[in-house]
């Protein structure tokens, strides 16, 4: 009974498929795979940024590119964008301003009426839809769509913002059928309030916005400046990388200030320049960590490094390594009190810009 059993189900259900075992299988198989790639031997295509230039017209936006915006509000992160209507063909997906506090913003950025036909406040998901509908269809597509801000689109298609799953669904929706047209995006997202330097490079919520995005820009508030530095923290084809001269995954690009003139503004974008301490080349990220480092030693002289690393926060090796340059420079100087060293300012910190 259990062999009849047995040649039952061998024939009628098996539960795996042996035919790979077979020699001629395993021959046509073999005829049909391609080789593994090699991207020494491939072809493939340069893609240089064409949007969004900074003042020294070195654009920040890749063509037919994904980006993703972050930053804390009032980094400036729309500003940017607003102030590209007239300068390429641009639209506008808004959820967070609506047209009363636009208005405003584009009169002081001193755009014409008869650019600014660019906006949907506030849509449906239904019009959202429509409008990338005819986006995808139209014969003369976009430079640039802008979502403002994810959080909204996401409502606004019935979708939670903070699921990764969701958010997935969210941009195969919309950005990435912009993306297979060949059309320039970017979604602007929000960083959570409680976000220090050390875990800034993430938007709130889902991962999937970030690993979906090609490019990835950070807005971060200067230290003791009203200006806003503008960081890449992701690159699928690397030119932003190589224009910065810091090292690592979050590099700095440019900082970004409002300039007033009157009742107009100017929004300017100055790129990084290369910076120099003691005669030596330093990223931003170092200098940041110094400026840190000389103010809370002018509030707190005669700190221990304990106390340091809790004042200043932040990355405890960068610290580290910013004190012992800031040392070998004489900016400050360490005595021994007991088991511990404490560190004072002697001198003035001075980082050089070239």
């Amino acid at each position: 009974m259990c062999e009849q059993v047995d040649i039952y189900l061998e024939k009628e259900n098996p539960t795996w498929d042996e035919s790979f075992l077979h020699d001629d299988e395993v021959e046509n198989i073999s005829k049909k795979t391609k080789p593994w790639g090699n991207p020494f031997l491939m072809e493939f295509q340069h893609i240089e940024p064409s949007f969004l230039p900074d003042s020294d017209g070195s654009n920040l936006l890749y063509s037919g590119a994904r980006h993703l915006i972050i930053g804390k509000t009032q980094s400036l992160k729309s500003w940017i964008l607003v102030d590209q209507i007239g300068k390429c063909n641009l639209l506008y997906f808004d959820f967070e301003n609506g047209p009363g506090g636009m208005v405003t913003r584009l009169k002081q950025l001193q755009k014409k009426q008869e650019e600014c036909a660019v906006f949907e406040f506030f849509p449906s998901g239904e019009v959202v839809m429509q409008r990338i509908q005819e986006i995808v269809e139209a014969d003369f597509k976009p430079d640039l769509v802008v979502f403002d801000s994810f959080a909204g689109l996401a409502d606004a298609l019935g979708f939670d913002p903070d699921n990764n799953t969701d958010a997935v669904k969210v941009l195969n929706r919309t950005v990435n059928q912009l993306h297979k047209v060949g059309v320039s995006t970017v979604v602007i997202d929000h960083l959570p309030k409680s976000s220090t330097e050390k875990n800034d490079d993430t938007p709130i919520g889902a991962i999937g916005k970030k690993n979906q995005a090609d490019v990835v820009l950070l807005m971060r508030h200067a230290t003791n400046s009203s200006n806003v530095n503008l960081f890449v923290t992701k690159d699928r084809y690397g030119m932003l990388y190589k224009r910065s001269f810091d090292t690592g995954t979050v590099r700095k690009l440019c900082e970004v200030s409002l300039f007033e003139h009157g009742e107009f503004m100017d929004v300017r974008v100055i790129p990084d320049m290369q910076l120099f301490f003691g005669g030596a080349v330093i990223d931003s990220r170092t200098a940041s960590e110094m400026h840190k480092i000389h103010s809370f030693l002018t509030d707190f002289p005669a700190s221990a490094k304990s106390e340091i690393d809790k004042g200043v926060g932040g990355n405890h090796g960068r610290v580290s390594e910013a004190l012992k340059k800031m040392e070998g420079a004489g900016v400050v100087s360490k005595i021994k009190e007991g088991n511990a060293l404490r560190y004072s300012t002697r001198k003035q910190l001075l980082i050089e810009k070239r």
